[in-house]
């Protein structure tokens, strides 16, 4: 039986079921919609009401059609596959709620704690409800919305929160819980600053723990704080303890507590620990970790209570920070966000904190270093967060203090949303424990007041790798063979080749970020689409590599005596049009640079000396109708529901839809470009709509995403880069071989039908350049096209060549037929049925043709007839006599040809019922 469903909505809107936590939706009233649901669950709500609440200036067909499409996109997020329809939400023509038997909330958690804690006589048993409740609470309700209602049920949980909390903390200092009661009271200033009750709390908390200058700290804080925000002064009684204090501080006395505050009990060192709140479990997904480490200054003496409580201070901000706190060492704290912006705010807000609101002299002898580093969290491997963690503190302990670092991952995503002020510092290349790692600093108001220190790492080789913002899918096996030619055999040229969209590209720096340790962060991305002097060549590479530009007069020379330097490796990507030039500058490299090894991605492969090629085939796609688990795991399926995703977030595999999946993948024949430009498609349209496009994929495959390369912007667009490339001569003889269905075989196939001499050269032209592909078998050597590209290829004849073309293949494989039918009977039955086998696509298409040419074609006739016997032995007798029956219909006079039809198919018939 599934777990029931959490809503929490303290500190925003999140549901959990076990691990899958969901924090987007569909649209914000999407969200909205759920939580007013979630705030009464035990009863459901009029549609009306609902529409006016939330959709008050729509008009009341376009508000109910706005709630029905906010009720199927939570249904698809809470009701997912095997799931019964009703479980979660329950709804009829009038009514709309939630399944109180399968529903929790934290809102009613939080209200229950309270109802207990005020019937509960027993002092210690109602300081548990308290603080049960207190810890529910870990921020305003519904932070980010907005609407009346949620701005007036903040108000009244937020009093709630802050009368329970008031009675929490002196509760606690009745006890002498001093510790307990600081925490809680830095977690009600975390919530609101301004509660000056509370900063007074913290004061006195502090005199009582033999701490009176982090006291007056407190207070300075206070009074810079409300000069701010309000333009006030703190009040008198704020005013009178901290005078108190004072007193004590000046007199030097030993933790001598003012008037009115309890002195601390006995409390070892080492107890005066964070008591932070249960961390939220972190999505999945790319995500940024923050690094937050509390370090002594070099000779100084700090104290292991002082530290407790600068990381409690920053701790209590985790919570309202939209993090999710996942590791916490003695020296610091880790923290996951779903946006590489919110971590950098954060950090930001840390750094300010730490600078100037509560910094009491104490903390002069630590600094605090803070990291960000993004990385890829997948479910699949369970939500494992170690790897990031560990890479996210080494980053932090390459920090010197007064830096916020960040990893290239983390200033890719924050370019393009850099909040004001701010700007990225490339550092260089540092040797981390795991390798190499570009790191950045970000460099913001709060950064200034640090004195800029060198980092402590050691500087590296400098890689170029572009961070992959979306998941890879399928490959493995790929990405073993390739590391094992380049690893294990020592293989240094590589050529990974295959059709426009099928991946070349993404599995070439997938495998370069594997091997990024192997060659200790020298390996290097040259895409050279836009280079069109093969001059400079060498310039581009040198650029790439990030090689200073002296002018030598021997570039070539110059380029490989960097390269030597250390092994290394380079990705040569998009440069077909000069292959002779790449050709000669990968040969000189490897000559003159033992260690280096290059990966060449093409549609070809370059022909040189010492070259290995690895052909990259599409994605592996779902075979018949699968299971919605089983085509989970099929990366074609994979690649297309992750990308949808992107667009829809509310998007899931259910047994409803998972054999027009099925049917996607394998219409698009699993090219990984066809799969991406599809699902672009998913918000506009439903998967049926999407299967009927596909009779015309170059209009549907088209994206309209501004920062796609003009290559990839369509389907049409990356096959044509491919067909471009190719002579004249060679392009006919591809659009030629559109004509054929399945295959076909080199023995007089070509040359009858596309009528052409030089069609054994062009043939192999085309496979070298990924547009034909070949298949082994006992009889030798079978070409084939993706159906795509024979869909393309067909798109480039006129009418009149697709005539003459079909008119040559319905002859031939007349030819073909009729040979078969004199062998069957003889001992190469077995064989002769193989190759009728084999050729079956393009015998129905012969006959297709035939039945839309002039009444009694002959060759249809006679081709219907030569197949007879083969129907009869593979079983096709159904089908043969619909072939035949349909040609007789379609013959008009009386001729040789038809009657022997018609005498075939009494012979089919006959046999039928035999059978």
């Amino acid at each position: 039986m599934r777990e029931p469903w959490r809503i929490e909505m303290f500190g925003g809107l999140r549901i959990r079921q076990g691990e899958q936590v969901i924090s987007r939706f569909q649209t914000q009233k999407t969200g909205l919609l759920l939580a007013y649901l979630a705030c009464h669950f035990d009863q459901p709500y009029p549609r009306e009401m609902l529409v006016e609440l939330l959709w008050p200036d729509s008009g009341p067909e376009a508000g109910r059609q706005s709630l029905s499409q906010s009720l199927s996109s939570l249904r698809r997020q809470m009701e997912p596959p095997g799931v019964l329809r009703g479980t979660v939400l329950v709804t009829d023509r009038f009514l709309v709620g939630l399944n109180p038997a399968v529903i929790a909330t934290d809102v009613a958690d939080f209200e229950a704690a309270l109802e207990s804690a005020g019937r509960e006589a027993d002092p210690s048993r109602q300081t548990e409800r308290w603080i049960r409740a207190v810890d529910l609470y870990r921020g305003n309700f519904l932070e980010g919305y907005y609407d009346d209602w949620v701005l007036s049920e903040q108000r009244r949980l937020s009093d709630l929160y802050f009368k329970t909390l008031t009675l929490l903390i002196e509760r606690l200092r009745e006890g002498r819980d001093m510790e307990r009661a600081l925490h809680y009271a830095y977690k009600g200033v975390g919530l609101d600053p301004l509660r000056e009750d509370l900063h007074r709390a913290i004061m006195s908390f502090y005199a009582a723990l033999g701490q009176p200058l982090l006291a007056l700290r407190q207070f300075r804080s206070l009074r810079k704080l409300l000069k701010k925000k309000l333009d006030a002064r703190p009040d008198r009684a704020t005013i009178l303890l901290a005078s108190d204090i004072e007193r004590v501080a000046i007199g030097g006395g030993s933790g001598d507590a003012p008037v009115g505050i309890p002195a601390p009990p006995e409390v070892p060192a080492e107890s005066v620990s964070l008591r932070a709140s249960a961390p939220s479990p972190v999505p999945t997904g790319t995500i940024t970790c923050l690094a937050l480490v509390i370090e002594e200054r070099s000779g100084s003496g700090g104290r292991e209570s002082e530290k407790a409580a600068a990381l409690e201070a920053l701790a209590q901000r985790c919570n309202r920070s939209g993090g999710s706190l996942i590791s916490a060492s003695g020296a610091g704290r880790l923290v996951a966000f779903n946006r590489s912006r919110e971590a950098l705010e954060y950090a930001i807000a840390m750094r300010h904190f730490w600078n100037h609101l509560a910094h009491p002299p104490e903390w002069e002898t630590y600094v605090l270093s803070i990291a960000l580093y993004t990385g890829e969290v997948a479910p699949e491997d369970g939500a494992d967060y170690g790897p990031l963690i560990e890479q996210a503190q080494r980053l932090a302990a390459a920090c010197n203090g007064g830096h916020i670092l960040c990893s290239e991952a983390s200033a890719m995503l924050l370019r393009q949303r850099m909040p004001v002020g701010c700007r990225l510092v490339d550092f260089g290349v540092y040797r981390l424990e795991e390798g190499p790692e570009r790191i950045f600093g970000i460099e913001c108001r709060e950064t200034e007041t640090e004195s800029i220190r060198p980092l402590r790492a050691q500087p590296a080789c400098a890689g170029n790798l572009p961070f992959a913002l979306t998941r890879f899918f399928g490959r493995e096996k790929d990405l073993v063979s390739l590391e094992r030619l380049i690893v294990n055999e020592g293989r240094r040229l590589i050529s990974l080749t295959g059709p426009g969209g099928s991946g070349k590209t993404r599995l070439a720096l997938e495998l370069a970020r594997r091997l990024s340790g192997h060659f200790e962060g020298a390996v290097w991305f040259v895409s050279l689409a836009d280079v069109t002097n093969p001059a400079s060549l060498s310039d581009v590479i040198v650029s790439a590599i990030g090689a200073p530009h002296p002018a030598p007069s021997d570039p070539l020379a110059y380029l490989a005596a960097i390269l030597s330097r250390q092994p290394s490796m380079l990705v040569l990507d998009h440069f077909e049009p000069m292959m002779e030039s790449i050709r000669v500058v990968a040969r000189a490299l490897l000559g003159q640079a033992p260690g280096l090894t290059c990966l060449a991605v093409s549609r070809q492969r370059l022909d040189t000396e010492g070259e290995r090629e690895y052909p990259v085939p599409p994605l592996p796609v779902p075979q018949g109708e699968p299971a919605s688990d089983l085509l989970s795991v099929c990366p074609s399926a994979q690649l297309f529901v992750d990308r949808a995703q992107a667009v829809r977030p509310d998007f899931q595999v259910t047994s409803g839809n998972a054999a027009m999946i099925a049917r996607l993948c394998a219409r698009l024949e699993g090219i990984p470009l066809s799969l991406e430009l599809a699902a672009t498609h998913i918000r506009t349209m439903s998967l049926s709509q999407m299967l009927s496009q596909l009779d015309r994929r170059f209009d549907f495959l088209v994206t309209r995403r501004r920062d796609a390369d003009d290559r990839h912007r369509s389907l049409r667009a990356a096959i044509e880069w491919s067909y471009r490339l190719l002579s004249p001569e060679a392009q006919r003889f591809f659009t030629g071989l559109s004509v054929f269905r399945g295959g076909w075989t080199l023995e007089g196939v070509a040359c009858d039908v596309c009528g052409d001499p030089g069609a054994v050269e062009y043939l192999a032209q085309l496979v070298a350049g990924s547009l034909v592909l070949t298949e082994e078998n006992e009889d030798g050597i079978r070409y084939r096209m993706l159906e795509t590209l024979r869909e393309f290829a067909w798109d480039q004849l006129t009418p009149e060549e697709r005539a003459r073309l079909q008119r040559k293949h319905a002859r031939h494989y007349l030819q073909v037929a009729q040979e078969a039918e004199s062998r069957i009977s003889g001992t190469e039955r077995e064989a002769w049925l193989l190759a009728l086998d084999r050729e079956y696509d393009n015998l129905r298409a012969a006959l297709e043709w035939s039945l839309r040419q002039e009444p009694g074609s002959v060759i249809g006739l006679r081709l219907a007839v030569s197949l007879v016997e083969f129907w009869k032995a593979r079983g096709h007798r159904q089908e043969g006599l619909r072939w035949l029956s349909r040609l007789i219909a379609r013959a008009g006079e009386e001729t040789p040809e038809k009657a022997k039809a018609i005498e075939s198919a009494a012979v089919l018939a006959a046999s039928r019922r035999e059978g």
